[in-house]
């Protein structure tokens, strides 16, 4: 255990270096748009790069070496003065010289839809009365199916690489491209054509990751624990011995101190006070803290001050006033007494339950909170005084200090309690 624990250490140091040496796996690509989108990611990216006269200068250079990744060489399209577009008549791209088509149908993860490859060659015929079988290629790209469906093909058929109809009529030439190997090989290729052209070296290279990503062939560049923990069988062992404790040691530790917050807040209270904890905290939205007067308990309805983790795993823990159910009405009580809560130095920021709630930092765990770090700073040693202060100061400018806010809410459910029970009696 102990040598697992130092070989943990030595590998978050190292981790780390790789990262001061720049080491990082941020891309550009990914970070506006999802590594899958077909539409505004793959096909605009594809078109870009394949537009001769694109602002890359480099003229035809990248679109040759489609071409031949295709062996493609002897469709004779023009090079110099052709028109790429993106979802022209919907086909994703869309190339032409005004003789020669290319259509190039894109799907990572979606499916084809209805006589899709059908309609896009029907249209080329219909918009192009001249054009002969041969001047149309149809380019299916996935990232490894063999080719398009019966769906999207509807009656026709692809022999060898040629498209027929079912006359047995040749429609077009057919080229399959998958990203995993060909995208792949012909990034690479116009990659190197470029690599002492920074910026076009770095989008290729970035472009090339997001690739490597939706192929499931992405490595990072900063080391990994998985990949630590596969060397070592001893190691993975021992973690999955400390994953299984965890859940037990993190529910003693938020035991133990909540323990000693309802005893410092039952002292500093009063008798008068009710400070317990109800059910499960790992539960999600039950407020199992609740501090209260005992004298509202004897009613049905009456707001409280709660603490409740809003997330598993004691993640986006919360702290305010919340009511006892869903019948109060918290959008009311907010209106009727917005007077007296303007006179109190707090975000009133109302829900469906709560009155106003404090969240904790949502990106730290409680349970490291408690073992390491203060709510608000880096620096260690948070323990239960700092978070009865925290509860105690809101309770202070809510409920003491001459404002007795709660106390008025709770009387005021009271009698609307008093005053519907007499109308049912009555009745």
């Amino acid at each position: 255990m102990q040598n697992f624990f130092k070989a943990m250490v030595e590998f978050k140091q190292k981790q780390e270096q790789q990262k001061k040496r720049g080491l990082n796996d941020y891309n550009i690509l990914t970070t506006v748009l999802k590594a899958h989108d077909e539409v505004r990611l793959h096909s605009r990216m594809i078109a870009s790069l394949l537009d001769t006269k694109g602002k890359h200068y480099q003229n035809s250079l990248f679109f040759q070496l489609f071409l031949e990744t295709l062996n493609a060489n002897d469709f004779n399209i023009g090079t110099s003065n052709i028109t790429v577009k993106n979802e022209f008549h919907n086909i994703d791209i869309y190339i032409t010289d005004g003789s020669k088509h290319i259509i190039i149908e894109n799907k990572i993860y979606a499916g084809d839809q209805e006589h899709q490859i059908k309609r896009y060659i029907d249209d080329i015929y219909k918009l192009n009365p001249q054009v002969s079988s041969d001047d149309i290629l149809v380019v299916y790209l996935s990232i490894d199916r063999d080719k398009p469906s019966l769906y999207s093909l509807d009656d026709l058929e692809i022999i060898k690489n040629e498209i027929f109809n079912s006359k047995n009529e040749k429609l077009a030439i057919y080229k399959n491209m998958h990203y995993k190997t060909n995208v792949l090989n012909w990034l690479n290729n116009c990659k190197n054509e470029v690599q002492n052209i920074t910026n076009l070296n770095e989008v290729f290279e970035q472009y090339i990751q997001v690739v490597r990503k939706i192929t499931n062939q992405y490595k990072g560049k900063v080391m990994t624990l998985k990949d630590e923990l596969k060397k070592n069988i001893e190691h993975y062992r021992v973690a999955e011995e400390i994953i299984k404790s965890m859940p037990a040691m993190k529910n003693e530790v938020i035991g133990d101190f909540f323990e000693e917050v309802i005893k410092k807040l039952s002292e500093a209270l009063g008798e008068e006070w009710i400070v317990e904890k109800v059910g499960e905290f790992v539960t999600k939205y039950n407020f199992p803290l609740r501090i209260y007067k005992k004298e509202w308990k004897q009613q049905k309805n009456y707001i409280l001050f709660g603490f409740e983790f809003d997330a598993d795993n004691y993640y986006d823990g919360r702290f305010g006033l919340v009511g006892i159910n869903n019948s109060i009405n918290i959008q009311d009580i907010a209106s009727k007494f917005k007077d007296e809560m303007s006179l109190i130095d707090i975000n009133f920021n109302n829900s469906s339950w709560w009155l106003f709630n404090h969240k904790l930092p949502a990106e730290k765990n409680f349970v490291e909170q408690i073992l390491f770090y203060d709510f608000n700073s880096d620096d260690y040693n948070f323990n239960s005084d700092y978070f009865v202060k925290k509860v105690l100061e809101y309770i202070e400018k809510i409920e003491f200090n001459g404002n007795s806010l709660l106390s008025k809410i709770n009387a005021y459910l009271k009698e609307e309690e008093v005053a519907g029970n007499n109308i049912r009696g009555r009745g």
